[in-house]
């Protein structure tokens, strides 16, 4: 009993040393000098706008958390990413007299904030008897030679 309880206490540890806002994501925010340099540090560090003095002896950048403690919340600076479908239009099921939409969303807003991921769903529906034009954008640096691979292996049936 005594063995799964010291487990268990040292998983919870653990856990506290491998989320995110540990001590390497802190490491990452204090120090910053500027705004920019703030943000672009980590994805969870925030900055504050309010002047250093006696009433505020804080860094300006600190993990989002702390900031959020310490920095009147009209002074803090912490955007975030974020996706928007400006146009999303239903695929089509058949040809139609107008041009058929094949891609969904048509249009979309990203707003990207440095060592952020944000992922959003692409549907592609093939019309029948409707040609099909596919662009795919990609840097051709060695890194990427296995997907490009891929990509030209998936291309060669739809020709």
């Amino acid at each position: 009993m005594m063995r799964l309880i010291i487990l268990a206490a040292g998983l919870l540890a653990l856990s506290f040393f491998f989320q995110p806002g540990g001590a390497e994501t802190t490491a990452s925010c204090k120090g910053q000098q500027s705004c920019t340099a703030c943000l672009t540090a980590h994805s969870d560090c925030a900055w504050c706008k309010t002047e250093r003095s006696e009433g505020f002896p804080y860094d300006h950048c600190d993990l989002s958390a702390v900031i959020a403690r310490l920095c009147p919340p009209a002074d803090i600076v912490f955007p975030r990413s974020s996706v928007e479908a400006v146009k999303n239009t239903s695929l089509s099921e058949q040809q139609s007299p107008s041009q058929p939409v094949q891609v969904a969303p048509q249009h979309l807003r990203l707003k990207l904030r440095p060592h952020e991921r944000k992922e959003f769903e692409v549907k592609f529906r093939q019309v029948a008897d409707y040609p099909l034009d596919l662009y795919y954008l990609m840097d051709l640096t060695v890194s990427m030679r296995e997907d490009k691979e891929t990509l030209v292996a998936l291309g060669e049936p739809v020709t």
